[in-house]
């Protein structure tokens, strides 16, 4: 019969033990020795008994939460009806349990009028059954449990969504800002050409439009240049500033939009240099005056431009032949100096000259003109990652 009865190990795993008896039964029991079919039956005794209360209690415990569950909102009955089915899965096993408890306790009576060999087989029998009750009973008690995940599995799946995100939120990012740039540039390209529409209607046409640009002896620039500015563009543009500065001996012009953009003019003095060259930057905070065109060298280096601006040009009353591409236009971007009938994606990117957009190219000033041949979308296979 020892066998039914839980270890000391275990002995929080079921929900009764030999040391529970006088607590359950009552203080006038005392147990006796360990042995006999007598001490068998007072176990049994003592395990119907723990099963009947606990079975009384636990419906007890299931009327009150129904009560309680029946004022409270739907949320909270959803949880009463859970916590109701638990407590009613676990009084069905204490009743099970106590039924068993029973039909072992009728079924030992019958050990005393037993001879001693049948009577010994009998109290093996019963037992190993009982024995065989209690391991499922605490089965049950473990299937309840719920399911959770180990430190080391919460780890290293933190580990894999910080790869996967490693490998995926950089690009993600560069085709945002990508898109950005696309808009801006297709915006400012549609602006500037309104304002030329507007300016032509009261200026006559842009072929027309006279450019002077002059120094005195000092080097200085006279106030023609930024006259041109002041007549043709300025008040056809809705800008919330505009700053004139000079860089690598020529005159500029810094127009900054609402929304956080600059568009830099240029007007080189030489008489022989007709047109005016643009720089746009979709990122105003890129835009450093001291920086702009910084000659290197003794040549005149852009090594953002394609990454962090992208250059147009104004050029509808030249007849040279490098500026076929703006002759009788408007505000377009740079193509000087391309060749006729070369206007493609392989020769834009070639190594013709520093004008191309390249790595190798200084200057890169035609990357504008391959983003507008591609609909204003920057190719996949872009050179540069724009800011």
């Amino acid at each position: 019969p020892r066998n039914i009865i839980p270890s000391a190990e275990n002995v929080n795993n079921i929900p009764f033990a030999f040391h529970t008896a006088k607590r359950h039964v009552g203080g006038d029991y005392v147990p006796q020795k360990e042995s006999g079919t007598g001490w068998l039956v007072k176990q049994l005794c003592c395990l119907c008994k723990y099963s009947e209360q606990t079975f009384l209690h636990n419906r007890e415990i299931i009327k009150a939460n129904v009560r309680e569950g029946r004022e409270r909102d739907s949320e909270q009955k959803s949880g009463n009806a859970e916590a109701f089915q638990s407590i009613k899965r676990s009084n069905q096993r204490h009743k099970a349990l106590k039924i068993n408890s029973k039909f072992f306790f009728f079924g030992s009576l019958f050990l005393f009028s037993s001879p001693k060999k049948e009577k010994v087989n009998k109290v093996q029998t019963i037992s190993k059954v009982l024995s065989d009750k209690l391991k499922r009973h605490v089965r049950g008690n473990r299937a309840t449990r719920k399911a959770a995940f180990t430190l080391a599995e919460v780890l290293i799946t933190l580990g894999v969504i910080g790869v996967v995100a490693a490998m995926t939120l950089p690009t993600l990012i560069q085709n945002q800002i990508n898109s950005e740039v696309e808009s801006k540039l297709k915006k400012v390209y549609s602006v500037m050409n309104q304002a030329i529409l507007l300016s032509e209607q009261d200026n006559g046409p842009k072929e027309y439009w006279g450019l002077s640009c002059t120094q005195d002896d000092d080097g200085n620039f006279n106030e023609d240049c930024y006259q041109f500015w002041e007549k043709y563009f300025l008040p056809y543009l809705k800008l919330m500033k505009s700053e004139k500065f000079e860089s690598a001996n020529v005159f500029n012009i810094a127009m900054y939009f609402s929304d956080g953009t600059v568009l830099v003019g240029k007007v080189n003095p030489d008489p022989s240099y007709i047109g005016v060259d643009f720089f746009f930057f979709p990122n105003g905070k890129n835009f450093d005056k001291e920086t702009f065109g910084a000659v290197i060298d003794s040549q005149i280096t852009r090594v953002d431009q394609g990454i962090t601006f992208f250059s147009f040009r104004f050029a509808p009353a030249n007849a040279d032949s490098r500026d076929r591409y703006h002759l009788n236009k408007g505000f377009e971007p740079y193509k000087w100096d391309i060749p006729d009938g070369s206007l493609n994606k392989e020769f834009l990117t070639s190594t013709y000259s520093n004008y191309t957009c390249n790595k190798n190219s200084n200057l890169k000033a035609w990357c504008t003109a391959l983003i507008q041949l591609n609909g204003w979308k920057i190719p996949d296979d872009y050179p540069f990652k724009v800011r």
